[in-house]
């Protein structure tokens, strides 16, 4: 038998490297993989908490109008009020209950999206979790924490060393190679020879050049230049738009969380006008019309609120998640019965 081993292979250690490296890169990917399927699931999951919010306030619209609508036909009977009155009314508060129709239905779609995402029955309740926030830091600090722990540009950037250690492995193919080499001859079959001069070792150290195979590496060379270049770029740009999306949803969140603050203003003032409103309409100083413009008034700010209150969310959960730091215990629900066929 032939015993064969390298004393000097150049091109080893960069292979090593190009293997682990790549080892890196596959793990990173999964790391991204896996922060944005807990991105989703907990941007389906603030959904949900929406649009039950979003039910409530409906409920209270449509309990108003109907409200409203008792009290012009009380106003009619009592001739206080007049057809077109109660007309406007009635229009008030089929409206008031289709839009919780659409509020119902829109829920039932997201819990049903939420579910498939989870691979769970629809029939989840959930539980309103404390709100998503982010640290009071410079935006300096922010796009340094992307820079450094973002799973898809540190992905990229191993799969560039990756690329570059292919290249620096191709290179070392023009350096000679050194092995070690030992041979056991046996010309007879016996185990036991008195002679001891049929069975004998030779070793050599064999000395590797290569001379006729510059084409090949040249060409392996420049292929492997090529990608390494390739990924290079590829992982600058794909920082520089890192970079602009973290500033986005930074800047973006500044903005939201000043126009949540504005619309819960907004929709506390609507709320006591409707109220007032309601009153004089009640001691006959105001008309059904200003009741239906103060209640539509204040149905369109509980809307709005909600709304932006959702996109905050969704802007600081978008933020943890290119800066790395998006946490898993965002979220908590509890499964009403196992998933059946048909749900």
């Amino acid at each position: 038998f032939t015993l064969r081993q390298p004393i000097l292979n150049f091109g080893a250690f960069p292979a090593y490297m190009s293997a682990k490296n790549t080892a890196k890169a596959t793990k990173m990917y999964l790391s991204d993989v896996s922060a944005a399927t807990l991105y989703n699931v907990a941007k389906g999951y603030y959904t949900v908490l929406s649009d039950l919010s979003l039910i409530k306030a409906d409920a209270k619209t449509l309990s108003e109008a109907k409200s409203h609508l008792e009290l012009t036909r009380a106003k009619l009977k009592a001739g206080l009020a007049i057809i077109t009155d109660l007309l406007q009314a009635e229009s008030q508060f089929y409206a008031a209950k289709q839009r919780l129709i659409n509020s119902k239905n829109s829920l039932k779609s997201e819990k049903a999206n939420l579910a498939a995402l989870l691979g769970i029955s629809r029939n989840f309740t959930v539980v309103e979790p404390q709100k998503p926030a982010v640290e009071n830091i410079p935006l300096k600090k922010y796009i340094m924490l992307a820079y450094e722990n973002n799973a898809s540009l540190r992905s990229m950037e191993f799969a560039g060393k990756s690329a570059e250690d292919e290249v620096a492995y191709y290179e070392s193919q023009y350096i000679p190679r050194i092995d070690f080499t030992a041979s056991y001859n046996a010309l007879s079959s016996d185990h036991f020879i008195p002679e001891g001069n049929t069975n004998y070792w030779t070793a050599a150290a064999v000395l590797t050049m290569p001379i006729f195979q510059g084409a090949t590496r040249i060409i392996s060379i420049e292929k492997a230049r090529s990608e390494a270049n390739q990924s290079m770029y590829g992982t600058a740009q794909a920082k520089l738009n890192l970079k602009a999306r973290v500033i986005s949803e930074f800047y973006n969140i500044r903005s939201l969380k000043y126009e949540v603050r504005t619309l819960g203003h907004e929709e506390k003032f609507a709320s006591k006008n409707y109220m007032l409103v309601e009153e004089e309409f009640k001691a006959g100083v105001a008309t059904s019309v200003d009741v239906v413009t103060a209640l539509a008034e204040l149905t369109k700010a509980r809307h709005n609120l909600l709304a932006a209150r959702l996109d905050y969310y969704e802007s600081v959960l978008g933020l943890k998640k290119l800066t790395g730091t998006f946490e898993r215990k965002l979220i908590s629900l509890s499964v009403q019965r196992p998933h059946r066929a048909g749900n």
